[in-house]
């Protein structure tokens, strides 16, 4: 589903799962869960964002040399204005004739100010 198409805060906050149908599910950085209300008053939809903020770069990288390993590379930044700023880069890496996937994660905090995450 496009993330265009998923209202996060739609039920009560539980619009995330108009979105649950892909291969690989992400849940969110900045918290996870149930939906609910932070101390501030703020509605925390189920399990985040992150899962449904689309990709700022892709890219597809093919072997020359057999056996020709196909990887494709995203980045997905998950940003609030003075609370967070996380950056997810993925690899998905197959073998063509192998039964088996790879996928790499690396999650990094980019904020310059103290927050909670979960």
């Amino acid at each position: 589903v496009n993330p265009a198409y998923i209202d996060l805060e739609s039920r009560n906050g539980l619009g995330w799962l108009d979105g649950f149908n892909e291969m690989m599910v992400r849940c969110g950085y900045e918290w996870t869960g149930h939906p609910g209300l932070d101390d501030n008053g703020q509605l925390l939809s189920l399990h985040g964002r992150a899962q449904n903020i689309p990709s700022s770069t892709v890219k597809v990288i093919i072997d020359d040399k057999a056996p020709h390993k196909i990887t494709i590379e995203g980045t997905v930044s998950e940003r609030t204005f003075k609370k967070a700023e996380l950056v997810t880069k993925t690899s998905f890496s197959i073998t063509p004739g192998e039964n088996r996937f790879t996928v790499n994660d690396t999650l990094t905090n980019n904020a310059d100010y103290d927050d909670e995450y979960q």
